[in-house]
């Protein structure tokens, strides 16, 4: 089926009740603590789309969508409070593997999702600062787990399959909020957002590639997603302590343009398609952008805290849709439309 397009010219600011959005499903067990994007995750596993998200009691669910129920719970998946889960198909073979971190204490694990077999489980209680973040990367056949840390005096880590530390990442030393990696024409990067600005790594040679900053100080760089229209490879980038979007040319290392939503902060990025993307927002507020032409197309509150994590997913039951969760115990995730 052919996708419609999004026109500008036929969004009304004005017109609440046509695009408030349908509220079709909610998730009450769902919790998420830190207030960090990535509280959820959501993929296809032959052909089902699943959720996998983490509750109160430090569980793991994953969350079947087309018939809505739960599929299976880890209990006590980790020791303290699960802060982020990420989801990576495997070269793909149809093999889903789950990323959890529990920053509280700095604890990463790696879960087969056909069996919930713990492939992988690396503690580091002896860093300084929180594990905000962590990636899973496959290359060459060989697994490896990258992780980081919040304290100015340590360093973004190579990890093997086994736990063993292969290397740090040169010029890497720093805060670090959030973590992802690109593959362009076969090179593999790392990217990382610091406090004050972000790095990308050339993970081969284990070198820096690009520092992105401004002049003017700003607050840790806390969510980075990856757009490639106009054929440019561009970095949309959001601080802790700002609600400016910035977009940067990855390979250029260069400011290409920023502008405020009006959210108070930003907390979470959500592509849509092209050069639309929906913000989630500390003042609770979602905000339908146009990065290209620089401009919010419509506000709305569905969450009563922070909009933590926003993703597009599709079902049999809803069609195509998106799934947001807000922050701690008053709030839930929400599927809607």
């Amino acid at each position: 089926m052919k996708r419609k397009k999004i026109n500008d010219k036929n969004i009304n600011l004005n017109d609440d009740k046509t695009h408030e959005p349908e509220i079709l499903h909610e998730i009450k067990i769902a919790y998420a603590k830190s207030g960090l994007e990535n509280t959820f995750t959501s993929f296809l596993y032959n052909d089902i789309p699943y959720l996998v998200f983490a509750t109160n009691k430090k569980s793991l669910i994953s969350y079947n969508l087309n018939h809505l129920n739960i599929n299976t719970e880890i209990k006590h998946a980790h020791e303290d409070y699960i802060s982020k889960v990420k989801s990576y198909e495997k070269n793909n073979n149809n093999i889903i593997y789950i990323l959890s971190i529990s920053s509280g204490c700095n604890n990463v694990k790696i879960w087969n999702f056909k069996n919930w077999e713990c492939i992988f489980n690396l503690s580091q209680n002896h860093i300084i600062g929180s594990m905000f973040s962590s990636i899973y990367l496959t290359k060459d056949n060989k697994d490896y787990v990258i992780t980081s840390s919040s304290n100015d005096s340590e360093y973004i880590k190579l990890f093997d399959f086994k736990g063993n530390e292969i290397f740090i990442f040169d010029d890497s030393q720093g805060k670090v909020l959030t973590l992802d990696y690109l593959i362009d024409k076969n090179k593999y990067y790392i990217i990382a957002g610091f406090s004050g600005f972000l790095k990308s790594f050339d993970f081969d040679e284990n070198k820096l590639y690009h520092k992105y900053f401004e002049s003017k100080f700003t607050d840790w760089h806390s969510s980075i997603k990856i757009n490639s229209s106009d054929n440019i490879i561009k970095l949309i980038d959001s601080c802790w302590d700002d609600d400016f979007l910035r977009i940067w040319d990855f390979h250029k290392g260069i400011l290409l343009s920023k502008f405020q939503i009006g959210g108070t902060t930003i907390r979470t990025i959500c592509h849509v398609e092209e050069n639309y993307y929906y913000i989630g927002c500390r003042d609770h507020s979602i905000k339908f952008v146009n990065i290209k032409n620089e401009k919010v197309l419509k506000s709305f509150c569905i969450h009563k805290d922070w909009v933590c994590t926003i993703r597009k997913i599709k079902t049999s039951k809803f069609g195509e849709c998106f799934v947001s969760q807000g922050l701690t115990d008053k709030e839930v995730i929400k599927i809607w439309k």
